[in-house]
């Protein structure tokens, strides 16, 4: 490196083997040690990813069964003792002789118009 062969002239500068063995000796273990850092640092990243993933699922988990759960007590049917209608009031009064009067039928088929 002292010498530049197609112009014939030296350097300003001059530097020993032991200096160049020594400067690329730091540099491989430089570069080492970040791709150390590199490979740490994206573990890092990737482990913080899937945890925030992680928890999205987990909160939108919960969050469902909470919907669920107050829409299906909404959804149920009123109790049978509290809500009485007037079909249910009249079948509560009938005796068991009026009620095997009360005319039941049944269709066999229904007509397709």
């Amino acid at each position: 490196m002292k010498d530049l062969e197609y112009t014939n002239r030296r350097l300003p500068y001059g530097e020993s083997d032991e200096q160049v063995d020594q400067l690329v000796s730091a540099a491989t273990a430089h570069a080492i040690e970040q791709s150390h850092r590199r490979a740490t640092a994206w573990h890092q990243r990737h482990r913080l990813v899937w945890a925030a993933a992680a928890m999205v699922v987990i909160l939108l988990g919960v969050g469902a069964a909470l919907f669920y759960a107050e829409h299906k007590t909404a959804v149920t049917e009123p109790d049978s003792e509290a809500y009485a209608g007037p079909v249910d009031t009249f079948l509560s009064s009938l005796t068991d002789d009026e009620a095997m009067q009360v005319a039941y039928y049944e269709i066999d088929e229904i007509p397709e118009y």
